[in-house]
């Protein structure tokens, strides 16, 4: 079997001829060839780019304002043939009832959480602050390096690693 398509190109089909970004066995509503609509599987979407292809309509809609020679685009150029079909099909799910193909957004930095998230510091005390991050699926992401700053540095200084030194009495916020 000789598989054409590229990473973007699975992800592209999961994304926008599948259901909740997985190939899907049905439910993906989409058009062949000669612009007549039909509802079925991420496969389905694959083969009506490939046989569009073969009768020369290469400009014939399909799927998401998508026809073969922009789809062809986004699989790095690359042809599609019936391997690519059947590795669809075989990828949606339809025989084992989970698909084998879905695209998963890669983790992004989307929380940073200061502790304590506040504090009183007694003149001359220190308090350290410590920070931690999560991606958005709500696992641990490796922090960035972060500059500290105080709203108010007669009040409380922080340093590089976070430690806040109490200077005077009053309030000031550690960013």
């Amino acid at each position: 079997m000789v598989v054409t398509l590229t990473t973007e190109a699975k992800n592209w089909l999961a994304i926008n001829a599948g259901v909740s970004n997985c190939f899907s066995p049905t439910g993906v509503v989409y058009k062949d060839a000669d612009g007549i609509s039909h509802t079925g599987a991420t496969g389905d979407i694959v083969n009506a780019f490939l046989v569009a292809h073969m009768v020369g309509l290469d400009s014939a809609e399909i799927i998401a304002s998508t026809n073969y020679t922009v789809f062809k685009t986004i699989n790095g150029g690359n042809d599609i043939g019936f391997d690519d079909v059947n590795f669809a099909y075989n990828n949606d799910g339809a025989v084992s009832g989970t698909p084998a193909y879905c695209y998963v957004a890669p983790p992004v930095l989307t929380t940073i959480t200061i502790s304590p998230a506040s504090a009183s510091i007694q003149i001359g005390a220190t308090q350290q602050l410590s920070v931690t991050c999560s991606d958005q699926y709500g696992a641990a992401f490796t922090c960035p390096i972060l500059t500290w700053s105080s709203s108010d540095p007669y009040v409380a200084t922080v340093g590089a690693s976070g430690l806040v030194t109490g200077i005077a009495e009053g309030s000031a916020s550690i960013t």
